[in-house]
């Protein structure tokens, strides 16, 4: 694992290409990553990712997290570890309020990473905003898994907490945010589109979306 100072390490890396944003909700297992990945774009995601897809970028928070990344993954990691970020009291806008507790949002850092690259268009896949029960639990492919306790949060609070992350990440780069479109949810500020017409799109001879 090599980790990376994203400010320091990104700056407009990526100008122009095609940045694909990855979340770990529920609903990115509708999408083959694999075929994604194939299309040429520059994918960031978080935490576990790795496990499942190997992205240009991953953005980590957790210790844990952390440490399970530099035994097992050795692609880039963009990590400001919690301890780290407290001791210097550094407050990124990739930071959400809950609870009246500020707790790092690494989806957040990877949207900002891919828009501080370059990357234009970004598209967010895999960003459910909420919990999937009425009950509060985690809505997250990896949970229960190792470094994925199980947690129960208010839906309502929790998908404004998030959405006000986002977009304090995307009103912090002006208007490098504009080029933002989440695939196949609505959760956010930004233009959806369909999984459907987004895959359609990767892959079109003429598409309109470079790489």
């Amino acid at each position: 694992m090599a980790r990376q100072s994203a400010s320091s390490y990104l700056s407009d890396k990526h100008n122009g290409r095609v940045g694909v944003v990855v979340g770990n909700g529920i609903s990115r297992k509708s999408f083959d990553l694999n075929d994604i990945r194939a299309a040429g774009v520059v994918m960031f995601g978080c935490n576990a990712l790795y496990r499942d897809i190997d992205a240009d970028y991953i953005c980590a928070f957790d210790t844990e997290m952390l440490r399970e990344l530099s035994m097992e993954y050795s692609g880039a990691v963009i990590a400001e570890p919690v301890q780290e970020i407290a001791e210097l009291g550094i407050m990124q806008p990739w930071w959400l309020e809950y609870d009246g507790t500020k707790v790092p949002n690494s989806g957040a850092m990877a949207l900002w990473c891919a828009l501080f690259s370059g990357c234009n268009p970004v598209y967010l896949l895999g960003f459910d905003g909420n919990p999937v029960t009425s009950a509060g639990s985690n809505n997250n492919i990896y949970v229960g898994s190792k470094n994925y306790d199980i947690v129960y949060h208010d839906p309502a609070a929790i998908l404004t907490a998030r959405k006000g992350d986002f977009e304090l990440v995307m009103c912090s780069l002006g208007p490098r945010a504009l080029s933002v479109t989440q695939v196949g949810t609505e959760r956010y500020d930004c233009p959806s589109i369909s999984g459907e017409l987004f895959m359609s799109m990767l892959f079109r001879p003429d598409r309109p979306i470079s790489v």
